[in-house]
């Protein structure tokens, strides 16, 4: 019989096989999930590899009412967040790149501080920490690479299009730089445990 850790670890990877029958992870995290999985003193629940988004909410947000009008999980071109943009007619519709998220668990607290060292002493990555101690450890990892844009409220744009080019190119280097932070912190925990 295996303690309640292993229990746990059994259960979030049966779901996360679910999740990959499904087509439900983000393609190009499922690499470092499974460099992750493959540690015996942690494993994966919920995560996000980062991306690029279109989404339309309420002006006091709802997740119940959001819409996704656009998710892209690589690089955009103006068209694609143009051609988003162009689905929002109601509620505020706002350009985003969000960051990386991890939720990993720890078999002990000496593993959850050795993936805290690594992700807020060596990394940087200062949005990360303990989520909660019982009933089990668990840790989220967040990068830091943000950026959330009001381009429209119902039909009226509240950006300039001709910026639309500048508006892609920061969205890209900030997603560039997230993946560059994901791949350095799989990579310094792949070596510390």
């Amino acid at each position: 019989m295996g303690t309640s850790f292993d229990i746990y670890k059994e259960n979030a990877l049966r779901d996360l096989k679910k999740a990959l029958i499904k087509g439900e992870v983000d393609e190009p995290i499922i690499h470092y999930l499974e460099i992750l999985n493959s540690k015996d003193n942690i494993y994966t629940t919920s995560s996000c590899y980062g991306r690029i988004t279109v989404d339309s909410v309420p002006l006091i947000d709802n997740k119940r009412n959001h819409t996704w009008l656009g998710k892209w999980h690589r690089n955009v071109n103006a068209n694609e967040i143009l051609d988003a943009l162009k689905k929002g007619i109601k509620n505020i519709t706002y350009i985003k790149q969000e960051p990386f998220i991890l939720h990993i668990g720890a078999r002990d607290i000496e593993t959850a501080n050795t993936i805290l060292s690594v992700a807020r002493d060596r990394l940087g990555l200062k949005r990360s920490g303990i989520m909660h101690l019982k009933p089990r450890i668990m840790l989220e990892i967040m990068g830091l690479d943000y950026v959330s844009l009001p381009a429209k409220y119902n039909e009226e744009y509240l950006i300039d299009l001709k910026n639309i080019d500048k508006i892609v190119e920061i969205l890209n280097a900030k997603f560039n730089r997230n993946e560059e932070r994901l791949k350095r912190f799989i990579n310094e925990v792949d070596k510390s445990l």
